[in-house]
């Protein structure tokens, strides 16, 4: 785009040297009768032709090309934001990439985790009430073993309530991964938002590109409409200024 923009700068700058020479012609005749006479008659059929005094067209025309040339730089300037805007949304896509992958491989973790606890609670479970069962059968012998049996009952205990913390330990960090997964969502949408913003931007930039070029290729078209629009918006102008001091009278 940097040799676009620097060939439509050319393009302003060759109209305008033209212009230029156009409005102030220098000739080996200049100087002669002839030569005057028919310059003299020119400048007096021109504004006929053009509804324009010489000077008032050539300050209309330079300050339509000024406008132009200003026009190119502010579009290399969007380019130039349009462009760390994409980058900046990539790089952030990049690293909601990342956290969503780090997020899925903890909750993975956590969830064989959380399996494995589960399994672990299971078989304590089956072994308490295989305990029970053969106290039931052997009342006689848990009663000569009875200070053995309290422990194993402690023990036992202990172990069921640690299984249990972890278990709960485990199911508070799959309720932080599924709120965090939940913020990497919205994260997400918001990311998604600003990426359609962007390609509208990108869109409505290459319409006006295509226009450009376009117009490019008319000059003298495009000269002409802008000459007939310049004639409009004055007499709109004028209009306007009239119906304001009407309203102002009447009020």
């Amino acid at each position: 785009m940097k040799n676009i923009e620097h060939e439509n700068k050319m393009v302003v700058r060759v109209l305008k040297k033209q212009f230029e020479t156009f409005f102030n012609p220098k000739s080996p005749l200049s100087y002669s009768y002839q030569y005057q006479s028919n310059l003299a008659r020119q400048k007096e059929i021109f504004p006929e032709y053009a509804h324009y005094d010489n000077e008032s067209l050539k300050k209309a025309i330079l300050s339509y090309l000024n406008s132009i040339e200003k026009r190119i730089d502010e579009r290399a300037c969007h380019e130039d934001e349009l462009i760390l805007k994409e980058r900046n949304v990539k790089e952030r896509r990049n690293e909601v990439k990342r956290l969503n992958e780090t997020e899925l491989q903890k909750q993975k973790s956590m969830m064989n985790v959380g399996t494995i606890l589960d399994d672990n609670l299971d078989v304590t479970e089956q072994q308490g009430k295989g305990s029970n069962l053969g106290n039931d059968t052997d009342a006689e012998g848990a009663k000569m073993s009875k200070n053995g049996s309290d422990d194993d009952i402690i023990i036992a205990k202990f172990s069921h309530d640690k299984d249990q913390t972890e278990v709960q330990w485990s199911n508070n960090r799959l309720f932080e991964n599924d709120h965090e997964l939940e913020k990497t969502n919205e994260n997400n949408k918001a990311l998604k938002e600003a990426n359609n913003l962007l390609t509208r931007e990108l869109k409505t930039y290459k319409q006006k590109v295509q226009v450009f070029e376009m117009t490019k290729g008319n000059n003298t078209t495009y000269f002409n409409e802008y000459i007939e629009a310049d004639r409009k918006s004055k007499r709109f102008e004028k209009e306007s200024q009239y119906q304001f001091i009407h309203d102002r009278d009447i009020i």
